[in-house]
């Protein structure tokens, strides 16, 4: 008989490979930094994200605006944004 693999093996592989690992448990708001997994099987987890910044420059009537904005892979989050005269 083969043996079930742990729920999380691939992620606890990654992670033995050196990949950051994020935790989301029912009681957090969000991913947040693992640091040393405890592989809980009722936890989720998830190599983390490299978020990217993109700048927006965008023109509204007489205003021009630039926006700067981060995507995790999976949200994306309001950081900046600046008047351009």
């Amino acid at each position: 008989m083969k043996p079930i693999p742990h729920k999380h093996a691939d992620l606890i592989k990654a992670w033995a490979d050196g990949a950051e690992i994020e935790v989301m448990h029912a009681w957090s708001r969000g991913w947040v930094d693992a640091g040393t997994p405890s592989w809980d099987e009722g936890a989720s987890y998830r190599v983390k994200q490299k978020i990217s910044q993109v700048k927006v420059d965008t023109r509204l009537s007489c205003l021009q605006l630039k926006f700067t904005i981060e995507n995790d892979g999976v949200m994306y989050k309001f950081i900046d944004v600046e008047l351009v005269k």
